[in-house]
This record gives structure tokens, sequence and C-alpha cells, in this order.
């Protein structure tokens, strides 16, 4: 079809669709086939292939008188597919309608779908806030920490609980840390050079990659207040105002030994 187009005179099409009543203005020539084809259609399916045939041959022969400027013929001509037409309007007319109350009722139920999306999301994040009792790791040394994302590579998106509340997130080049309300010190993602500080790994490989918030054991006793990322380092303070860093010390980095 999409080949033929540019082969079909745009005038042809318009002219076609005059003598059944329509005005087409400010249409591409695809959307006047769209609206022609529909006529057609109908035309054959109400009328028979006869009248719809003789409708073809009026069409030709007005196009004919018009290049002769035979108007006024052309124009009773005209007439008579209009007569023809006649009850095929009035059927097109009913099915406009119902396709735009069948669209309205459609928009109407999709927005009732989404305000009650919504409100089961609400109370979702409601119930979760409220959440008190905690899910611990199998060992049960820490609390279970989500993560979630928006992207295709991530986990999706997850519904935090309130006993999982994070005061505070830092972020590196590829990996990151939380601080628990609790104070506990949760690390996740990258973990070459040590930058993660975690001791116990599901591969009891203290460089190894954690693919959720894990807890920094060597700090699980002591509060954390804040926390930062470097490139490939990270660092955090205490509650006892302590300064702890960890990581690559390439170039000296993480400050320790003699300046």
């Amino acid at each position: 079809a999409d080949e033929c187009l540019p082969n079909v005179d745009y005038n042809w099409i318009v002219t076609s669709l005059e003598v059944r009543g329509k005005q087409p203005e400010e249409m591409t020539k695809l959307m006047l086939c769209d609206l022609l084809h529909r006529d057609i259609m109908l035309e054959k399916r109400v009328l028979g292939e006869r009248a719809h045939r003789r409708i073809h041959e009026l069409e030709e022969e007005i196009r004919e008188l018009k290049k002769v400027r035979r108007v006024a013929l052309a124009k009773r001509l005209v007439v008579d597919i209009t007569k023809m037409w006649a009850p095929l309007r009035e059927i097109q007319a009913e099915e406009d309608a119902r396709d735009r109350q069948k669209k309205q009722t459609e928009v109407v139920e999709n927005i009732a779908k989404r305000e009650h999306a919504y409100e089961a999301w609400r109370q979702q994040v409601k119930e979760a806030a409220e959440a008190t009792s905690p899910e611990r790791t199998a060992r049960g040394n820490s609390i279970v920490i989500e993560s979630g994302g928006i992207t295709a590579r991530g986990a999706g998106h997850k519904i935090a609980q309130g006993y999982a509340a994070i005061k505070q997130i830092a972020g590196g080049a590829q990996h990151f840390a939380a601080v628990h309300q609790s104070g506990a010190l949760y690390t996740w993602g990258l973990g070459s050079g040590g930058r993660l500080g975690l001791d116990i790994t599901e591969n009891g490989d203290p460089r190894a990659d954690a693919t959720r918030p894990t807890v920094v054991q060597a700090l699980a006793s002591t509060p954390v207040l804040t926390t930062a990322c470097g490139y490939s380092h990270m660092a955090c303070v205490t509650t006892s105002r302590d300064l702890y860093v960890w990581g690559s010390a390439a170039s000296g980095k993480l400050g320790l030994g003699l300046a």
C-alpha cells in the first residue's frame, strides 16, 4: 500500500469524497484514502456491489464533465450520488456516535483503573511505612534492606518498609552506601579494592560484589553518623566521632600512614 500511495492522484480522491458529501480539509493523502476506503466498504455492505459500481461510474462521468467545463450537468450527477448516500450518512453518523461513546467510556474506565491502582499503591505504602517487624538476613545479624530501580537492569521498584528507613545515602563510581536509622552502615555494588568494607560476603571475599545492601560487620557495634563514597573508596564518621576509611589506597587517598 505504501508503494502505491505516491501514484494515487490527490484530486481524484478528493472528488470521490466530495461526491459522497465529505469535506476533506487539511488531511494527508493517507488519511483521505482511509476515509474513502471506509465509504466504499459501507457502500458495498449496505447498497450492494451493483450500486457501488453505479456510483463509481457517476464519479467518472463527473470528472469528465468537469474537464470540459460542463459544471451544471456535473452538479446534477452529484445530486444523484447524494440521494443514494442519504441513508449511508445516517448510518455513519450513528457509527461515529457509538465510536465516540466507546472511546469516552474507555477513557473513564482507564481513569477509574488508574485511580484504583493508585489507591491500592498508597495503601501498600502506608502499610509498609507502619511495618515495625524487621525482616532479618539468613544469619540473623542484620536487617534486610531492599534496593530497587526503574531501569531494565535494576531489581524493580520496591516499596520501602518502615523498619528499613534510611537516614543517609551516598554513591561512588559503582558502589553505594546507606546509613540505617539504627546507625548500621550498609554497602553494595562493585567490591574491587575492598571498597565495600565487607568481610563477610556470599563468596567469603571482601573484594566481591554485593547485589543488595549488606551490613558492614566491622562497624556493627559502632553506630554511624554519616558516610561518603569516593571513586573507589569509602569513609564514615561514627557516633564516637571516629573516622574510618577503606578501599583503594592509590595515591594515598585513604590518608593512612605517614604524610
